[in-house]
């Protein structure tokens, strides 16, 4: 029965590949991994009620890391991250700017407290001027969030976490460029623009209005070698994670989605709550690993449906070059999110949403969603029904009713 629903779910993609045309992904592209105002989308101004095929050209936009991700630095110079990544800061401009959600990654402390964190190792300047690297699970909440402090915190002559705020100790970062190249072994100084304390979980809950969806993926700072993720590990994070969501949601209507590209995180968290729905994150093959569910659409597709998860996000490349995995996806009932750099480009973003993409991850939020603005202004006057209109509120990727955190 297996062997059949995998080749029922290669021949779909062969199809859905012939019959369709592939836009080409943007050069030199590596995948990285709600609104206040309301949307110019021609319902939600009273002007008809949406068909049905309007509804499938919905699409959620989601700020990556907050307001995107920080791609390159040049201290001397010029170019220099605006916000610093999953912040406060950045998931406030992102809401701001138009995103439907947010998406940041969670990793937890030493001494057990949900923290904002993408990279495997935080790296940071020591007392000799040397290099340290630490992974997150290595420090305490007090040593993390004195990493760094926010400019209005260092204005004010107020301390940041044990840390006098004129001596925060300088981060450092092995930058991607926009081209997607990362210069190696290039420790450069985390220079933003608009900096920020290192959150907690709680802090974002509490500083970002409910009505902004949030994605939050679950970070396990694995290498690639590792063909499984020790149940002590997946413990370790999802049971802090899940206590803190149910605290700042038992009396809440916000939208949350959880992900990971961790399968066996997936199934935790799927196993251990019943009311947000999980989407499974994978590469697709882009990069390798020694756990086979990580390494193709299908092992991806696979995994999600037999797990029962509500969904996965692929690498939007991927996705626009086999664009048959939207047929797949929807056979095993499950709905497909994307990320990468390819999301930046309005044109990938509407393409995505009329083959039935329901979020797009991406770091140029202002930027897309006035596109789509625009578009769906246009097709008011026009009366036409074919923009692509983003959603504002919460990813519809199907939710069932009740959070139980189980042991």
């Amino acid at each position: 029965k297996e062997t059949m629903r995998i080749s029922n779910l290669k021949g779909l993609m062969v199809q859905e590949r012939m019959n369709a045309s592939s836009p080409k992904p943007s050069k030199g592209s590596v995948p990285s991994g709600g609104s206040t105002k309301p949307s110019f989308a021609p319902f939600a101004l009273g002007l008809h009620a949406p068909s049905s095929e309007e509804m499938q050209r919905r699409i959620a936009i989601g700020g990556h890391r907050g307001h995107g991700s920080n791609l390159a630095t040049r201290v001397e110079g010029q170019l220099h991250p605006s916000f610093r990544e999953n912040t406060l800061k950045s998931c406030q401009k992102a809401a701001e700017a138009g995103a439907s959600f947010v998406e940041f990654d969670l990793q937890v402390t030493a001494d057990g407290v949900v923290v904002l964190w993408h990279d495997d190792q935080v790296i940071f300047t020591g007392p000799e001027g040397t290099p340290l690297h630490r992974k997150v699970a290595d420090l305490t909440l007090a040593q993390f969030k004195a990493l760094t402090c926010g400019e209005s915190i260092m204005e004010e002559e107020e301390t940041c976490g044990q840390s006098p705020p004129r001596h925060a100790t300088p981060l450092l970062r092995r930058f991607d460029g926009v081209n997607g190249h990362q210069a190696p072994d290039s420790l450069l100084p985390w220079v933003v623009s608009v900096d920020d304390e290192l959150p907690t979980l709680d802090a974002i809950f509490n500083g970002l209005p409910e009505h902004v969806g949030l994605n939050l993926e679950v970070k396990m700072a694995m290498p690639n070698t590792c063909p499984a993720t020790p149940p002590e590990e997946v413990d370790r994070m999802v049971t802090p994670i899940l206590e803190c969501v149910q605290r700042h949601t038992e009396t809440s209507s916000r939208g949350v989605t959880f992900s990971s590209f961790d399968p066996d995180v997936c199934v935790a968290l799927k196993s251990r709550q019943s009311r947000y729905p999980v989407v499974f994150l994978s590469g697709m093959g882009l990069y390798p690993h020694a756990d086979a569910r990580r390494t193709s659409i299908e092992a991806a597709i696979n995994h999600a449906a037999s797990a029962q998860l509500a969904g996965i996000v692929a690498p939007a490349s991927v996705l626009l070059a086999n664009q048959g995995m939207v047929a797949a996806a929807k056979a095993a009932n499950l709905a497909l999110m994307t990320y990468g750099r390819e999301n930046n480009e309005p044109e990938n973003v509407r393409q995505q949403a009329k083959l039935g993409v329901k979020g797009a991850i991406l770091d140029e939020v202002e930027h897309v969603v006035k596109e789509l603005e625009r578009e769906a202004q246009a097709a008011v006057i026009h009366r036409s029904p074919d923009a692509v209109q983003y959603q504002v509120g919460h990813l519809d990727v199907g939710a069932p009713a009740a959070i139980r955190v189980r042991a």
